[in-house]
């Protein structure tokens, strides 16, 4: 990580209620920026990004409020909601059992290629989270999303399979879109403030 910092005073500000909507604006482009590598972090910045977690509650309330911020925040903010899912589908037996299946069909998609394990397993999900994540941190930002949105077609097609054997996953087809739905408008918005 290079280039990206936050901000104690911003942080110290918002925790404190004293923050504007300008420095706010400002403090969520750079926890954006810094989420990727929270487990590498300095520990004055882990601190800091420590205090604006804990303002909002934990990890949820943290994305609530990158989600009110256009452009980076936001975007950031559905793609980690989208990690979440893939970390949390890994668990589900059925969920990996017809991944393999659909793999075995017909192959990987291609903007998953480099990015799946070669076998598939419950590690399988859980490495496109990771994925996702990594490219964010490497500032590939539109294949972050290419990944994302692959991943959420994958698992899609996985869950109207799956769902005959796990019937807690009927609605995991209806959020996938919904998830990506958000993601697309994100990414749009980003796309505006850019080329601003």
């Amino acid at each position: 990580m290079t280039g990206f910092s936050l901000d104690r005073e911003l942080a110290d500000a918002l925790a404190e209620g004293r923050q504007d909507e300008r420095g706010e604006r400002e403090l969520s482009e750079q926890v954006a920026r810094v989420l990727p590598f929270h487990a590498t972090l300095p520990d004055p910045a882990v601190a800091t990004l420590g205090k604006v977690r804990s303002h909002f509650g934990g990890d949820s309330g943290l994305l609530d409020w990158l989600e009110r911020h256009p452009g980076r925040p936001r975007l950031v903010a559905r793609l980690y909601r989208l990690i979440a899912q893939l970390d949390g589908l890994s668990g589900r037996p059925a969920v990996v059992a017809a991944v393999r299946e659909l793999r075995e069909q017909a192959g990987d998609p291609g903007e998953l290629t480099g990015f799946l394990t070669p076998d598939t397993t419950s590690a399988t999900l859980a490495g496109l989270a990771t994925a996702i994540e990594r490219l964010l941190g490497e500032e590939r930002v539109m294949a972050a999303v290419r990944v994302a949105l692959a991943a959420a077609a994958l698992v899609r097609l996985a869950a109207l399979q799956a769902s005959g054997h796990d019937a807690t996953l009927m609605s995991l087809p209806q959020r996938m879109d919904v998830t990506v739905r958000q993601i697309a408008t994100a990414v749009d918005e980003w796309s505006e403030q850019r080329e601003d």
